[in-house]
């Protein structure tokens, strides 16, 4: 009975229950219309700036280092103000930089950082082009930059881009002699790369290759700092600050709103009011001040827009009056910016479609090609081509010649085939350095005329190409844990697993075995087979190898596995062993309070499943406030966990009678570490970016560097990118300075690792750069984790 009133009751709500749904969802529609981005390049914006593009015909490149590099507010005032076409050149990607957001690194950050640019340049209206120079990391000097990238191979790469994009301004950034050495080093490639450019002589076989030719830059601009109220002599000023009509942002607005999308670089928000620009070639005497990019630049107008300016209006658009007008002016003129402006005008939509979306070389992919008419005047389909990015793709003919009125659409179809030596952009972390630009291999060209004028429209086939299979060793390199005091005969087993991702059609199961090629010095498995039944199966596989501890002393073992089928034989990748001769004491117990970045907690996992007695906790700063912490002997704190979780300040006092009753605080590099530490310790923001620096060691026989593992300076070989940085400047008396280091020329920092006990138990802060370390399996960083985790039960005595 109470069953059959409650049905009877919930019945009798539904209509009501129904209108409260309705008002949460009509509520939530309008909070995410008011937060939603205005239509960038899109609509009248796109309009708008491709007709002002149009009138000047001129062509503006930024040319800079790293992502966060980028001037938004100057690229947005180029185009939007001044009607420059913007493109924006970049060395490198970013990948040796700090994440902000997330634990990608290396290749994996590459990938985001580039989707992240991409973001931020479809917002300013800008295209993107990418050396694919190598991300150094922070380098102290102009010099150390060109040795890693090769100054000339960098200076005829930034060359052919210029050549490519065929810039009429050339933008190049603000850096005082102080600043970072891969910044200063392309402001100056970029100043040779402009008089390379237009040297005919230089790079000649790279202008045979592209189809290019010599190109004379006319202007050249670098960033400027405003000193005080004053302007620097030579300064041109543009104002970002008026309010654009049609978006109802300002240029600086839009700049910000660009910029935060590079959110894993931790990009401030773009600066308002003024930016300025010093020519990079000094005026002559008498020579009148500029007022404006424009100013002496031979404008190359496709048409006169100036009526389709004036008709950005709703009611236009929708009468059709607006694609008449630009139409007309586009009549005979093959310009590129009239034909999106046109397009854009008409409201013709495009919706590409693939067959699959992953595809391998000698497979056929349907692709389909919808042509929607969404304007108010009739057009004619007059082509649908599918392009691949070079002659190693094969493309069907679509059927084209049809005529659209308005709100009617058709569909294309086609097939697209990659053949031998055609490039993979697929899977991106593996790819993602093999282009200059970012797209898919192939794209969809479609050809309309109207009103006596053609327009084309271009879009990406949602189409990536992948190898037949792609093979990876994981984890890689492989670290082999082990007893310091092992005989040299003694075999140690190494583990990796080999996984295999098929990206073949599978018409029958695909049969292929795999193993590690035969070796004399360490038994092996036999071969596993791998039996794939369908494209975009992943497998897996562990292997065993067992080399003695005399050949692993020797330095790292290459394992070479191989993958083949009764027919051929096609290689494998090649596992790295690597033996980390370390202890840790028994019943150890440690606590992580972790950041965003993973590579100290996956370095601790990785000591927890050695079996080497360490059992691994993660803590929240909520767990530290209520958790019972004597059940610890080492909290870790994750690096930039300050930042992250500001909250964790609340705990304290908590750590600091932890620290108290014999426990040990490990804190990995802080900004804002004064807050936490429980004796004073000021950061500065000197660093030492030569990884192979030397490092001396102070203490020698200091626990923490003599137990349970003796540290070395050998132990610090085989470094990465740098040794550490914002290193401390002062401390408190209390603590001990065990290491020093310096880049060569310069004052060695000693602060880097720095210990202090308190009470019973100790805090250790270190500026060194242990993750980067930890993440390319350096054994040194792993020997001084275990010391620096274990210092608490050294210091009680326990073995």
């Amino acid at each position: 009975m109470r069953r059959a009133m409650s049905l009877r009751r919930a019945k009798s709500q539904e209509p009501r229950a129904a209108t409260r749904w309705c008002v949460v969802i009509l509520l939530c529609v309008a909070a995410i219309a008011r937060t939603a981005e205005p239509p960038f390049e899109r609509g009248f914006d796109l309009i708008h700036n491709e007709l002002k593009l149009a009138q000047t015909g001129l062509r503006a490149m930024q040319i800079v280092s790293r992502p966060e590099d980028i001037d938004g507010a100057t690229l947005a005032c180029m185009r939007r103000s001044l009607g420059l076409e913007t493109h924006i050149c970049l060395l490198t990607r970013g990948e040796a930089g700090e994440n902000a957001t997330g634990s990608e690194h290396g290749n994996a950050l590459a990938v985001l950082r580039t989707r992240e640019t991409e973001a931020c340049a479809e917002i300013l209206g800008a295209k993107v082009w990418y050396l694919n120079l190598p991300d150094l990391g922070f380098r102290r000097t102009p010099e150390d930059a060109l040795k890693g990238w090769g100054s000339q191979k960098a200076l005829g790469q930034i060359a052919r881009i210029i050549r490519l994009v065929r810039p009429h301004v050339v933008l190049v950034d603000d850096v005082p002699s102080g600043a970072e050495g891969q910044r200063r080093a392309t402001v100056q490639l970029s100043n040779e790369a402009i008089a390379a450019a237009a040297d005919a002589g230089k790079f000649a076989e790279t202008m045979k290759e592209d189809g290019t030719q010599a190109w004379r830059v006319q202007k050249a601009y670098a960033r400027c700092t405003f000193l005080g109220t004053g302007l620097a002599p030579g300064i041109l000023v543009s104002t970002i600050s008026l309010r654009d009509p049609l978006i109802g942002m300002s240029v600086a607005e839009i700049a910000a709103l660009a910029m935060s999308k590079l959110a894993s670089a931790g990009v401030p928000p773009a600066d308002g009011g003024i930016r300025g620009l010093a020519p990079t070639v000094p005026r002559l005497p008498g020579e009148v001040q500029e007022r404006s990019v424009l100013d002496r630049l031979k404008l190359e107008p496709a048409a006169d827009v100036s009526e389709a300016l004036k008709l950005l209006t709703t009611d236009d658009a929708k009468s059709g009056a607006l694609a008449k007008v630009i139409a007309r002016a586009a009549v005979g003129k093959q310009n590129v910016h009239l034909s999106r402006a046109l397009v854009e005008a008409v409201g013709l939509k495009l919706n590409v479609r693939a067959s699959e979306s992953v595809t391998a070389v000698g497979e056929s992919v349907s692709v389909t090609v919808a042509v929607a008419n969404n304007g108010p005047l009739a057009i004619r389909v007059d082509g649908v081509q599918l392009i691949g990015e070079s002659s190693q793709w094969e493309a069907a003919k679509t059927s084209a010649g049809k005529a659209l009125a308005p709100g009617e659409s058709a569909e294309f179809s086609g097939t697209i085939k990659a053949g031998e030596g055609a490039c993979p952009n697929f899977p991106p972390e593996q790819t993602i350095f093999a282009r200059l630009e970012e797209r898919k291999p192939v794209r969809a060209l479609v050809t309309v005329s109207v009103e006596g004028s053609t327009g084309t429209l271009s879009q990406d086939v949602p189409l990536d190409l992948a190898p037949a299979r792609v093979a990876v060793i994981r984890p890689n390199p492989v670290l082999i844990f082990d007893d310091p005091d092992r005989p040299d005969n003694f075999p140690l087993p190494a583990v990796f697993r080999l996984v295999i991702t098929n990206y073949q059609r599978a018409p029958e199961p695909l049969k292929l075995f795999a193993g590690i090629q035969p070796s004399n010095e360490a038994p092996v498995d036999r071969a596993v087979p791998f039996t794939f039944s369908e494209k975009g199966q992943t497998l897996a596989a562990e292997f065993r190898s067992a080399p003695p501890v005399a050949l692993l002393n020797k330095g790292d073992i290459a394992v070479q596995t191989a993958i083949w089928t009764a027919e051929r034989n096609f290689g494998g990748p090649v596992a790295t062993l690597r033996r980390v001769p370390l202890k840790l004491p028994p019943n150890l117990t440690v606590a992580l309070v972790r950041s965003r970045d993973d590579s100290i907690h996956s370095a601790l996992k990785k000591l927890e499943d050695a079996g080497l007695g360490l059992t691994l906790l993660e803590l929240t700063p909520e767990d530290l406030a209520v958790w019972d912490l004597n059940r610890l002997h080492t909290i870790v704190l994750d690096t930039g966990v300050l930042q992250q979780r500001p909250e964790l300040l609340h705990s304290r006092d908590r750590l600091m009678q932890f620290m108290q009753d014999g426990g040990n605080v490990l804190c990995f590099g802080q900004k804002e570490m004064s807050k936490i530490t429980p004796l004073p310790i000021e950061l500065s923001e000197e660093r030492v970016t030569d990884s192979s620096a030397p490092v001396k060691i102070l203490r020698p026989q200091h626990l923490l560097l003599s137990s349970p593992c003796k540290i070395w300076e050998r132990d610090f070989e085989g470094w990465v990118q740098e040794r550490g940085h914002t290193f401390p400047q002062k401390w408190a008396p209390e603590y001990v300075a065990l290491l020093s280091c310096g880049d060569n020329g310069e004052k060695p920092l000693d602060g880097g690792l720095l210990v202090a006990d308190i009470g019973t138990g100790s805090f250790i802060y270190t500026s060194y750069s242990w993750d980067r370390q930890l993440r390319a399996g350096a054994p040194g960083a792993y020997r001084m984790l275990a010391n620096m985790l274990s210092y608490s039960r050294m210091k009680r005595g326990v073995r």
